[in-house]
């Protein structure tokens, strides 16, 4: 598979922390990528690897994760087409904190981070907005953490399907959200148990909250913020 210099730009532009860049420094970007390819249930990088690229994603589906310590694992993220990862690398070169899989045939784009900090030195925009995606990602880490401290199963579990139909679902009319993940993948990004998070969605699946069809459309997402603020 082959891209265009346009098309390579045109991928990059579409990511938050490039917008701002201009033509020509996307092109010398552009340049410096890469076209990777994966199997499915191809390993793309494992936590504690060095980072040094971001990806974008041509076609298929990549599963982040934490490492599985046991037979269960922690899904954080199931990216899709347009979807980057592995960002924040292009910054502080560290390495990876998280597992990526790809979950059926997929192809990437990689940009390699020296290329990436010849240009984020002449482009304070670009500094601001890495500091506002950075700034965004502790809040949530913050209060994914607090949810876990003192929000019942119900409670967190509907702010999740909140959380994931804002950032990764497509709506329709703005009404209905569908979540781009099944429902196994939201079991397992729940970390508690599997028979406790099917009842809770099997009954919102009957009460018509939400539905369960393949992937997982929220039909009231009113109902669900009322549930979010207890007064459901």
């Amino acid at each position: 598979m082959t891209l265009s210099q346009e098309q390579k730009r045109t991928l990059l532009s579409e990511h938050f922390l490039l917008r701002h860049m201009s033509e020509a420094d996307l092109d010398a970007l552009a340049e410096h990528t890469l076209i990777k390819s994966f199997a499915a249930d191809e390993i793309i990088f494992k936590r504690d690897d060095i980072a040094d690229e971001m990806m974008v994603i041509i076609e298929g589906k990549v599963q982040i994760s934490s490492p599985a310590k046991t037979s269960d694992k922690v899904i954080f993220a199931a990216m899709m087409p347009g979807d980057v990862f592995g960002e924040m690398s292009l910054v502080d070169g560290h390495t990876r904190s998280a597992d990526a899989t790809a979950l059926e045939p997929t192809k990437i784009l990689a940009l390699e981070r020296p290329s990436f900090a010849k240009i984020l030195e002449g482009n304070a925009q670009l500094c601001l907005d890495l500091l506002k995606v950075m700034s965004m990602r502790l809040r949530h880490t913050n209060e994914l953490l607090e949810d876990f401290t003192i929000l019942d199963l119900r409670r967190r579990l509907a702010k999740r399907l909140s959380y994931l139909s804002q950032e990764t679902g497509t709506g329709t009319g703005g009404m209905k959200m569908s979540v781009r993940i099944s429902q196994g993948e939201l079991i397992a990004m729940m970390g508690v148990s599997e028979d406790a998070i099917a009842k809770q969605l099997n009954l919102w699946d009957q009460t018509e909250l939400i539905n369960i069809d393949g992937g997982i459309t929220v039909e009231n997402p009113g109902a669900l913020k009322k549930i979010i603020e207890d007064s459901y």
